[in-house]
């Protein structure tokens, strides 16, 4: 006896159902990652603070909304809105735990990446950075109306000057960093990296560092 249309059906719902579901699940996270995609804003630059003292943990938030609200760089990315990310970890100079190391591999990390050319490093990991080659010679890229005195640079064993001193920052010091031993740094470019945005953002960088030092 054949089985009736209802019971046909039935059986495909049965038998499919899970398939369905399936497909369904994966479209609807499709969806979702689209629309996030479509929807975040992105960061147009990054500035990396790699610290050795304490820090107030609102510093972060309240230096880009600082940045951002002054216009102090461009829309890089081209979505029509402004957005910086205030990236702050904290370094142990002496690595004792699994804590301090896994601190020192996110300072190596944010290091290599090509959206944070401006990193603000305490002294004591200037030295291990610097003697490594993360990092330019700043005085070639600091603008004319920025005067610093030459005692207030940082530099290498071999005559490289890679920081400028921020100690006694007014601004970050209001923002809740601490400067007693704190230098600004332009990190060098990785290899491959899209020579017009790097430019675009040294521009940024050295924009958003003058804005620093002028707080003064």
């Amino acid at each position: 006896m054949e089985k009736s249309n209802s019971k046909k059906m039935s059986d495909i719902i049965y038998y499919y159902k899970w398939y369905a579901l399936a497909v369904i699940g994966v479209l609807a996270i499709v969806l979702l990652f689209v629309h996030e995609c479509a929807t975040t804003v992105k960061d147009d630059i990054v500035v990396n603070m790699l610290l050795s003292n304490d820090y107030n943990e609102d510093a972060s938030v309240n230096i880009a909304a600082d940045l951002e609200g002054k216009q102090i760089f461009a829309d890089l990315n081209g979505d029509g809105s402004l957005k910086t990310y205030i990236n702050i970890v904290k370094v142990p100079y002496n690595l004792t735990s699994e804590a301090d190391i896994s601190s020192s591999m996110q300072a190596t990390v944010a290091l290599a990446t090509d959206d944070a050319l401006l990193c603000l490093v305490d002294e004591d990991l200037l030295e291990m950075y610097a003697e490594k080659g993360f990092f330019e010679d700043i005085k070639e890229k600091l603008p004319a109306q920025i005067a610093v005195r030459d005692d207030a640079f940082f530099t290498t064993s071999d005559g490289k000057t890679v920081g400028i001193s921020l100690k006694d920052n007014a601004y970050l010091e209001k923002m809740g960093i601490s400067t007693k031993s704190l230098y600004a740094c332009i990190r060098i470019p990785i290899e491959g990296s899209d020579e017009d945005m790097h430019s675009k953002k040294t521009e940024a960088s050295v924009n958003i560092l003058a804005h620093i030092i002028q707080q003064q």
